[in-house]
């Protein structure tokens, strides 16, 4: 996210007549905003994207940044991030990218007669992002030291660290909101770092009620695993995966454990990783929220929060976690009896 405030400067010089047709757009807007004095706010979380960050990415090529800084004379430019536990972090965008992908992928919405498959469970993906994310890469992001260095990953996306490092090594300023601090980030945003909206700060301030949020729970995925599953095992018949849509059942199935039955992802027979490689991620998160929110680290509660926000998560909701699918299918043959294994109270 970047917030762009007009200077004193002159305005840029026109643009060749070569330039594409949606870059001379974006100027005669910028130029019309400048002479109105009017800050502009552009938020794209693809400013993070994994792509962006490799050699042949646009963070690699020497003119990407030099070009922008061309584009945006005369502007007052600064860039914001936002920062989030690692742990929850990796966590999100395990769900983001399941939900992505059983959406846009047929494969991961097809039942397994139609060639379907099923989803990464969320802590093979994250232990795979850890090992990614501790090894070193090339670094070949322009005006930074050259070597190597480590940078955050997770799905498509780089996280703070390796946004920071390439933004803030080009010349443009960052500043950073913590989406666990004690002002919901809309207030941190509007009254912290968009200094001319003083109307929309205070009415934030107001509101007794945050804005909603987009939440993806683990229910929503524990549905789709235990009805692929059915399906595998044989207690969705063929005829039933040839008449009915899988997304269908899904959602029947997430409003009968969720709405009736008030399921959780930890009420049922679980596999979970073992106790070493959570504390591994633990480490991580804290190692890395140390190193660029050093401020959160000598707050009184600052790691003791981070490690309580940790086994609620780890231990509490069990999200690191999949069904043990051979315990909860064990001698169920019908979808009724299926029913039944769901409800029951598992320890």
């Amino acid at each position: 996210m970047a917030a762009l405030e007009p200077s004193s400067l002159p305005l840029s010089p026109q643009l060749p007549v070569e330039v594409p047709e949606d870059l001379k757009h974006i100027t005669e807007l910028l130029d019309v905003a400048k002479k109105r004095r009017i800050s502009l706010i552009f938020s794209e979380e693809q400013v993070s994207s994994r792509p962006l960050f490799r050699s042949e990415g646009l963070y690699g090529n020497p003119m990407y940044f030099q070009n922008l800084r061309d584009l945006l004379e005369g502007w007052d430019v600064t860039v914001i991030v936002t920062y989030r536990h690692v742990f929850d972090w990796m966590l999100s965008a395990w769900k983001y990218s399941r939900a992505y992908t059983t959406v846009h992928y047929r494969p991961y919405s097809a039942w397994p007669t139609q060639r379907g498959k099923r989803y990464s469970p969320a802590w093979k993906k994250i232990w795979g992002w850890m090992t990614e994310s501790s090894a070193p890469i090339q670094n070949h992001l322009q005006n930074t030291s050259t070597g190597t260095h480590t940078m955050t990953v997770a799905a498509s996306f780089v996280f703070i660290d390796g946004v920071i490092s390439a933004w803030r090594n080009s010349g443009f300023p960052i500043q950073i909101m913590d989406f666990h601090g004690k002002r919901h980030v809309s207030e941190q945003f509007l009254c912290d770092h968009v200094p001319d909206a003083p109307r929309s700060c205070e009415y934030i301030k107001q509101k007794h009620e945050n804005p909603p949020q987009m939440v993806i729970d683990m229910l929503t995925s524990v549905c789709q695993d235990i009805v692929f599953a059915a399906a595998a095992r044989g207690v969705i018949s063929e005829e039933k995966q040839r008449t009915t849509k899988k997304r269908t059942l899904n959602r029947w199935l997430r409003q009968h454990l969720g709405e009736v039955l008030n399921k959780k992802l930890a009420d049922f027979p679980l596999i979970c990783p073992p106790d070493n490689e959570l504390e591994e991620l633990l480490n991580m998160s804290l190692a890395i929220e140390k190193e660029w929110m050093p401020e959160r680290r000598v707050s009184p509660d600052g790691e003791a929060a981070h490690r309580s926000a940790f086994h609620r998560t780890a231990y509490v909701k069990r999200e690191y976690c999949e069904v043990d699918m051979g315990r909860l299918f064990e001698g169920v043959t019908t979808w009724d009896g299926l029913l039944e294994a769901l409800n029951k109270t598992w320890s």
